[in-house]
């Protein structure tokens, strides 16, 4: 145990869960907004958002 008082093991699991969660989320995300934007005529450069 560290001095914060949870274990590594459990940090790094809660970390490769969460990293694992928004690769999913990420990737749906990222489809819909390439769909949005191509629609627009927009560039998608990771950076802007439509307001929308």
């Amino acid at each position: 145990m560290r001095n914060c008082g949870i274990a590594p093991e459990v940090i790094a699991n809660v970390q490769a869960t969460a990293r694992g969660f928004f690769a999913r989320q990420g990737g749906a995300l990222q489809k819909l907004n390439s769909q949005v934007l191509s629609i627009e005529g927009l560039e998608l450069d990771g950076e802007s958002r439509t307001g929308v």
